[in-house]
């Protein structure tokens, strides 16, 4: 009788526990959402008349976040030319550019190429990349790259283009290359 007295307290305080889990923490499934106003950094953007010296964090939406002070490790850093200044909360360039340029980047990202700079073309609505290697590779952002990226990546899996120095993208769905 005790035995099974001592077995029942077992049970109802393993029971107890688990109630108390059950309802004190987070393991509970819930119906609710939250939602986060954090805007994570994607990358860098720097700009300037001369050289690129005034820099700002962006999110992977193109929105300026805030001033970035100094820049370190691999990240994302496009640079600009220009008299341009980006506005906090806005987006640095036009949304269907900023659409191409993603896809340049997440491509740039995949590391087939190792990419020393970006600079971006604002008139020209053209990106160029210039690797380690001091190859030069020109995109334009005025239509999406994803198919002068395949053939990109098909003639770089070939060693056709090895010894290029110069590879122009700025024509859809043409590779030129010198």
């Amino acid at each position: 009788m005790r035995l099974a007295f001592l077995f029942f307290v077992l049970i109802l305080s393993l029971f107890l526990n688990i109630y108390y889990l059950w309802n004190n923490h987070s393991t509970k499934p819930t119906n609710t959402l939250q939602l986060s106003n954090e805007i994570k950094n994607y990358g860098v953007f720097c700009v300037g008349e001369e050289r690129p010296d005034v820099c700002y964090w962006f999110s992977n939406g193109g929105v300026v976040t805030n001033e970035a002070a100094t820049i370190v490790g691999n990240i994302v850093k496009i640079n600009e030319v220009s008299d341009f200044r980006p506005a906090l909360g806005k987006q640095f360039l036009d949304d269907y550019l900023w659409k191409n340029m993603t896809v340049i980047i997440e491509f740039l990202k995949g590391g087939k190429l190792d990419v020393k700079n970006l600079l971006l073309l604002r008139n020209d609505q053209d990106l160029i990349v210039t690797t380690n290697d001091e190859k030069i590779i020109l995109f334009s952002l005025r239509f999406s790259p994803k198919n002068n990226i395949i053939g990109l990546l098909s003639y770089l899996d070939k060693g056709a283009i090895k010894n290029a120095s110069q590879i122009d993208l700025r024509v859809e769905n043409k590779i030129f290359y010198k």
